[in-house]
């Protein structure tokens, strides 16, 4: 489930971004655009992004850049039901092969990535969202007329429905 390159202004120009993960790697691509100045970091580890990131913010901050900037997250006091019902496997609409399965663990919730391997740790932000601690990925959280989860979106981008 990839993303393609990216591109977003900033203070100081053009940001041209891209980053990938599968079994045994982790990259990301940074680079401003109409200037010589980005960066590459690549990995062998499946579980390295929180990695890459915190290297993102440290290279950003020694050159003065502003590529990336720590992420401020406020934690919401979801309800109880809802963090229950949150619990469980998701199943991609477009592949059912590609599974993810939330977990939680204490007031966050893990999000293991089934098939590439990799784990993400998330809080909720609102009654609907969550947001990953290390990457600030949001996943939203789709609800029936009853309140029950029947599926998340990953990143506005893809529809995991929830199985059984």
């Amino acid at each position: 489930m990839g993303l393609g390159p990216q591109l977003r202004k900033s203070r100081q120009g053009l940001i041209f971004a891209h980053s990938g993960k599968s079994f045994g790697y982790s990259n990301r691509f940074n680079a401003y655009a109409d200037k010589a100045d980005g960066m590459i970091v690549m990995t062998n580890g499946d579980s390295a992004r929180p990695v890459v990131a915190e290297l993102q913010n440290a290279i950003n901050d020694h050159f003065a850049w502003d590529l990336s900037s720590p992420l401020l997250i406020t934690p919401f006091n979801m309800s109880d039901t809802l963090r229950n019902d949150l619990i469980g496997e998701y199943v991609w609409e477009h592949d059912n092969t590609f599974k993810m399965r939330i977990v939680r663990k204490e007031d966050t919730f893990e999000i293991h990535n089934l098939v590439e391997g990799g784990k993400f740790k998330f809080i909720a932000e609102a009654q609907d969202s969550l947001v990953a601690i290390s990457t600030g990925v949001k996943v939203q959280v789709e609800t029936d007329e009853r309140g029950k989860v029947t599926a998340i979106i990953w990143a506005q981008r893809h529809r995991l429905i929830k199985a059984g």
